[in-house]
């Protein structure tokens, strides 16, 4: 929450999502405690902040969410909000992210 203080939610989350394939300790701590549905990857995901992040920052959440075996689509099927990368109605972005993400799944 300090990070957040001094540098914003979103430049927070940018920082956090340029760290490649680390995970965070707030991470880790979560998805030990059954609550990865609060990370900030599984944020980035949802309609309302796609918008406000790259595709890279986009596939990067995806892959971590991934990596720990987090249904992702289920997730995001199952929320309040539509899915960009599920079922619903996605963004320009969430297009562009889902067919990036399909192309190199090999899809």
């Amino acid at each position: 929450m300090q990070m957040v203080a001094q540098y914003g939610a979103e430049e927070t989350a940018r920082g956090h999502l340029a760290s490649g394939t680390e995970t965070s300790d707030g991470f880790v701590t979560l998805y030990e405690g059954g609550r990865i549905n609060l990370t900030i990857e599984s944020r980035v995901l949802l309609p309302s902040y796609q918008e406000l992040f790259s595709c890279d920052e986009i596939s990067t959440a995806r892959r971590r969410l991934q990596d720990h075996r987090y249904g992702v689509d289920r997730y995001l099927e199952a929320g309040s909000e539509l899915a960009i990368l599920g079922s619903g109605t996605p963004t320009r972005r969430g297009l562009c992210c889902l067919a990036r993400i399909s192309a190199q799944a090999g899809l």
